[in-house]
């Protein structure tokens, strides 16, 4: 069986089904690509372009796209005037920009067989974008394809979506991204060697996302996450232990911003799941915690119903702040309730 995507990490059914497609010469005009940041939406995109262009293509001996023709590697190293992006223009997609690619679409490839269009954060196409961008979607010229790069796939139209499958990419495995940083990043394995502990959080932190893990080896980008992470961890040890001046303490430095307090609030609740868990599933896998056995100390502290208490009061004060409660009288509503 043909090698497909060499280059691109896990999603091997995601993978196998773009190289079939290829192959059996039956891509679809337009795909749906949905993921978190940093999943490998755009490594996925190039190569699938690559692909349809590969000059090696029929070759069983190689992957497809080979990576080596002169074509994979125009196109890979981002010299391809016949691979566009679109990207959003401020918070959104806009109109003008679909009616610009509308027109476009018209002129043959510069040097391929194939023009390939994505549009990053397709979710953020105004409703105006897209359904200005309906007919061109369903009906494009045929040396045209589309890749809609998006996070949150039912943000797009029903019509949208109806005229083109939604491919997801994979939650790649804590080892997977392991392995990849350290043969790939060298700042992330001076931090493994030197700081083993903070690698294991910065893992944690990339959730399943190799861009994501890559970000994070940059300590400008890692340390207000570690800041936050502590923040969350300090807010479960002082609520289990009722330690009400700390507590009052912690409060007063926690920020008054809806959009950095919120993450704290939910980074103290997945603790919380995973003290919860230890409690009541056989090795089950953690979501916060780094260190299995000081989660399993505090976890063994503390009575299920005392964790599910404090899990409790902590989504009633994440629903109120996210309901534009006023942020003070809700952090002193939770510690009155600890």
């Amino acid at each position: 069986m043909k090698q497909a995507f060499s280059d691109v990490v896990g999603n091997e059914g995601l993978r196998r089904r773009l190289c079939d497609d290829v192959m059996k010469r039956s891509t679809a005009h337009a795909y749906i690509l949905a993921g978190p940041h940093g999943s490998g939406k755009h490594t996925i995109a190039r190569h699938f372009a690559a692909a349809l262009a590969c000059e090696n293509r029929e070759r069983e001996d190689l992957p497809l796209p080979c990576l080596t023709c002169p074509t994979c590697k125009k196109i890979l190293g981002g010299k391809s005037p016949d691979l566009l992006w679109i990207e959003k223009m401020g918070q959104s997609v806009k109109i003008e920009q679909i009616r610009a690619l509308k027109t476009d679409v018209f002129t043959y490839p510069n040097d391929l067989d194939d023009k390939i269009y994505v549009i990053e954060d397709a979710d953020t196409m105004t409703e105006a974008a897209q359904n200005a961008f309906l007919l061109t979607l369903e009906e494009p010229p045929s040396f045209v394809h589309f890749f809609l790069l998006c996070e949150r796939p039912e943000k797009l139209l029903d019509t949208v979506r109806s005229r083109a499958p939604v491919l997801r990419t994979e939650i790649l495995s804590r080892e997977c991204i392991k392995d990849y940083l350290l043969s790939h990043s060298e700042a992330a394995a001076s931090l493994a060697r030197q700081k083993p502990s903070e690698f294991e959080e910065l893992l944690t932190m990339a959730d399943g996302s190799i861009g994501r893990g890559l970000e994070l080896c940059d300590d400008k980008e890692r340390a207000p996450l570690l800041k936050r992470r502590q923040l969350s961890a300090e807010l479960v040890e002082k609520g289990l232990r009722k330690d009400y001046p700390a507590l009052a303490r912690l409060t007063v430095s926690l920020p008054r911003k809806r959009d950095e307090l919120l993450p704290i609030l939910n980074g103290a609740q997945s603790a919380l799941r995973d003290l919860i868990s230890l409690k009541t599933a056989k090795e089950p896998p953690l979501v916060f915690y780094t260190d299995r056995e000081v989660a399993l100390e505090m976890a063994y502290s503390n009575s299920t119903a005392t964790l599910c208490a404090l899990s409790d009061k902590l989504s009633l004060a994440i629903e109120h702040i996210s309901r534009n409660a006023n942020i003070h009288l809700a952090l002193v509503s939770l510690l009155s309730k600890i």
